[in-house]
């Protein structure tokens, strides 16, 4: 037999704060990675535009696995996604490792962040 749930205002304020902290902390890790790369300012905003549009709203709805059917992979959408290994071994979990291998892929492919986001704006892929 089905339950009823009432969720009050309260509660409902707290699920949002909770996607709201995975949200900073996925942006968070990946923001502070780029800047190693020196990826900051509008090569961050470009990196992270094609991260949200290859992913909806990646951190409140990140999920590390494959999206569904397409085989890609993460925050950049790899693909396949183990080539992301060649960043580290916990490529499949760690936004760090997926904004480095990220941050290599659109500098060795498009010359940066902006050229990758105007491709995939283009293309509607990268």
């Amino acid at each position: 037999m089905g339950r009823i749930i009432l969720i009050t205002g309260a509660a409902l304020l707290l699920v949002a704060s909770a996607s709201a902290r995975v949200q900073l902390s996925v942006y968070g890790q990946a923001k502070s990675e780029a800047a190693k790369y020196g990826v900051v300012g509008q090569l961050w905003e470009c990196t992270k535009a094609l991260i949200t549009r290859e992913n909806g709203n990646p951190p409140a709805k990140w999920n590390p696995k494959e999206r569904a059917g397409s085989g890609a992979y993460g925050l950049p959408q790899a693909l396949p996604g183990s080539k992301m290994a060649s960043e580290g071994a916990d490529w499949a979990t760690s936004p760090r490792t997926q904004m480095r291998w990220m941050i290599k892929y659109m500098k060795g492919r498009y010359g940066g962040p902006c050229q990758a986001d105007s491709y995939q704006r283009n293309n509607n892929y990268y």
